[in-house]
């Protein structure tokens, strides 16, 4: 008799029945470890602006049974708590070997990579910009506010050390780098990713000043509101990615969300006195969309690069560097000489001009995918092994 599809794995020599619960003891001790290491940094932040940490952690524990919303510093405390489970599960699960548990692993014991690549980065980009967002205004100046970004810079300096491995070496000459400063194409990708970021500044450097100043919300609210931008922006990020692929196209998807991006700033720009209720929900969707088109621009100037795909990264984060510097500093001196409802105004134009730079670049669309047939979902499928 055959046997059943969900327990396939269990022939396969990988197998062993000790690794689950052994996985499950290293992960809780991992966790346990995480939690403490959790803590600590959380000590030494909070004595690093002056507030009694001892108390704080203890009133913490005591309230550790609640998701207390009104305090940010405990829910981040909170939330924080359940992520580390995660990298504590995979580190378990890694030092084991091989083991069917849930979507973790296929039913022939090899992990999932693609697929917790996709929810990590879901994960990151929620958590990682929603936590920031809520808590940075709240920690009681620019030293805590730096220290708490310091530690999230060294997390993700840790967690690329330990998973980041290099690929198969190939060989690329000077000649073929230097090309990359004289290839058109790259040039019309950066400057339109660079009109594209005038309006991410506008909106993600400037949302909780414009409610802050203009409106009179407390910073804390304010914030509230660009972490919501930031879930929205993490969804459409990969929405869109998902949805370039499945066009095997790349420039026409960048294209549409410029426009859908001007089209919101203008919108932005009009209703700048409107009602919050008409206005908080359109600044969302706004901040959202703004930073919807930087994956799809990343993968564009991979795709021109080539062989020399890191010295076109790296020239196009260059000329996006550089506009960084000057869009905030005009933004802010357009406020200061006329008003925020100009300023948005202003800054929903770039979008549009980024829109007809990138134009140039609708041939290569056609190239997205050339020589593989489209997948359908049955071909798409792993095959089940074959059955006796």
């Amino acid at each position: 008799m055959a046997t059943a599809y969900h327990r396939l794995a269990r022939e396969t020599p990988e197998y062993a029945w000790w690794k689950l619960p052994v996985a499950g003891f290293l992960a809780f001790v991992f966790f346990m470890m995480a939690v403490g290491a959790l803590l600590l940094v959380a000590l030494v932040v909070m004595y690093a602006v002056g507030l009694d940490g001892g108390d704080r952690i203890a009133e913490w524990f005591d309230a550790a049974a609640l998701v207390d919303v009104d305090r940010p510093d405990f829910f981040a405390l909170d939330m924080l708590g359940i992520a580390v489970m995660i990298p504590a599960l995979l580190l378990a699960v890694f030092i084991t070997g091989p083991r069917p548990i849930g979507y973790l692993t296929s039913v022939t014991g090899r992990m999932r990579w693609s697929w917790l690549g996709h929810t990590s980065v879901l994960a990151t980009a929620v958590f990682g910009g929603g936590i920031a967002a809520l808590v940075l205004p709240l920690l009681g100046g620019s030293r805590a506010g730096f220290l708490f970004l310091a530690g999230f810079v060294l997390a993700g300096a840790i967690g690329g050390a330990l998973v980041l491995r290099t690929g198969v070496a190939e060989h690329v000459g000077v000649d073929e780098v230097d090309s990359s400063l004289h290839d058109r194409a790259l040039w019309l990708l950066c400057g339109g990713s660079g009109f594209y970021l005038v309006a991410q500044i506008a909106t993600m450097s400037f949302l909780v000043l414009f409610l802050v100043d203009a409106r009179g919300w407390s910073t804390g609210s304010a914030a509230a509101v660009l972490a919501a931008g930031q879930v929205v922006a993490a969804g459409l990020r990969i929405g869109v990615g998902r949805w370039s692929d499945t066009m095997r196209a790349r420039v026409r998807p960048l294209r549409l969300v410029g426009i859908a991006v001007a089209i919101a700033l203008a919108f932005v720009a009009t209703l700048a006195d409107a009602p919050e209720s008409v206005l908080v929900p359109l600044l969302v969707v706004t901040t959202g969309l703004s930073m919807a088109w930087n994956g799809l621009s990343f993968t564009i100037a991979a795709e021109i690069g080539g062989r020399r795909s890191g010295a076109a990264i790296g020239l196009q984060q260059t000329v996006l560097s550089a506009v960084g510097v000057v869009a905030p500093i005009a933004f802010a001196a357009t406020v200061s000489w006329s008003s925020w409802r100009a300023a948005f105004g202003l800054a929903a134009v770039f979008p549009v001009v980024g829109w007809l730079l990138l134009g140039s670049l609708r041939d290569r669309d056609g190239r997205v995918g050339a020589g593989h047939a489209p997948l359908s979902r049955s071909s798409a499928a792993a095959p089940r092994p074959d059955r006796p």
